[in-house]
């Protein structure tokens, strides 16, 4: 497989990723089993992992410096949230590995694509 071939497919990957959030986020909502988070998972896994048709060294970092943030970001939350349910002022607690990536990746996710499209609009100016 060409190398250009292959960012071809890294690209639509994104699609993809949208199609399985877009069914992912009323099966997590409709269904109470634990395996219906799955599918929102691998959703928002393939969309972080997607490219842009081009792809440098600055969207490199930029996704890079994204994880980092949603993970400071999802950690942080767990731990309040598990603080404030132990002196009774919130009540839901972080408990679960899947919620806790859904999470992670959501707001990888949002904090990537938002970066990338504000910047591309403030270079245009």
């Amino acid at each position: 497989m060409k190398a250009k071939t292959f960012t071809k497919l890294l690209y639509y990957q994104k699609f993809i990723g949208i199609l399985l959030i877009a069914i992912g986020i009323p099966m997590l909502i409709s269904s109470q089993s634990p395996e219906s988070t799955k599918v929102l998972i691998f959703g928002l896994f393939i969309l972080f992992t997607s490219w842009e048709r081009i792809m440098d060294e600055r969207l490199l970092s930029l996704k890079m410096t994204s994880i980092y943030f949603a993970i400071i970001i999802g950690y942080t939350f767990k731990m309040i949230s598990s603080e404030l349910v132990k002196q009774h002022i919130f009540s839901y607690e972080l408990t679960s590995i899947d919620h806790f990536i859904i999470l992670i990746f959501a707001v990888a996710n949002v904090t990537y694509f938002s970066s990338l499209y504000l910047s591309k609009n403030k270079g245009d100016d």
